[in-house]
């Protein structure tokens, strides 16, 4: 487990099942006030699949349980295993919601929109030159919304992590070199957009962190 913020520990799960389906997995547990699945693999025709899934519980919990159905006994089972925080650096919460950032920026961009038309509105039928002020204050926020982030080139190989640190779970390997958008950067670490069925994988899409020497050397 992770620090995911000053109250709560992030769990990494590494799931595989056998003529299962987990792109349905979900935890119906109170203490759980975040769930996600970063990627998942299924192998010969749902025969066999894998998921990588975290959850976001209170820090003070010390082990985790949770029952699934034995198909080779016909009934329920429980798995419980300890919790070991392994970082105590604590990471904002916002490193991992990169749909929810999309969706704020998505809405930053309407809102301006919206305001933009409302002010030039109001300069045609007042004729005040502080309506075009505004105006243009947010045409300019608009088109910097609007504009894409930078690309960058990653090497083939490279270690995809859920936090900005080391000891962080990979959940994705680059297997090809190939250009990502660059989302933000902080300290060694860069943080990348990765669409959707990167790498042959099945996703929703997601981001996360590479190191800034896993840049391509000449871009």
């Amino acid at each position: 487990a992770d620090r995911y913020d000053k109250t709560r520990i992030m769990i990494t799960m590494f799931i595989r099942a056998k003529y299962g389906d987990l792109s349905t997995i979900h935890f119906d547990n109170p203490i759980i006030s975040e769930q996600k699945k970063l990627n998942e693999k299924i192998h010969g025709d749902f025969r066999e699949s894998e998921i990588k899934y975290y959850i976001v519980i209170p820090k003070y919990y010390e082990e985790f349980n949770f029952k699934y159905f034995n198909s080779k006994n016909g009934r329920f089972e429980t798995i419980n295993f300890e919790i070991n925080v392994r970082n105590d650096t604590v990471v904002t919460a916002e490193n991992l919601k990169p749909k929810e950032m999309d969706k704020n920026r998505k809405l930053k961009i309407i809102l301006s929109g919206i305001a933009l038309v409302l002010f030039l509105l109001l300069f045609y039928y007042y004729m005040y030159n502080i309506f075009l002020v505004f105006a243009s204050i947010f045409f300019f926020i608009s088109i910097m919304l609007i504009i894409p982030k930078p690309s960058i080139c990653v090497e083939s190989g490279t270690s995809v992590r859920i936090l900005p640190m080391d000891k962080s779970t990979i959940f994705k390997t680059i297997l090809n070199k190939q250009y990502f958008e660059k989302i933000a950067e902080r300290n060694s670490y860069i943080k990348i957009s990765i669409p959707e069925s990167q790498d042959g994988e099945l996703s929703e899409g997601s981001e996360g962190w590479i190191r800034v020497q896993d840049i391509c050397k000449e871009q």
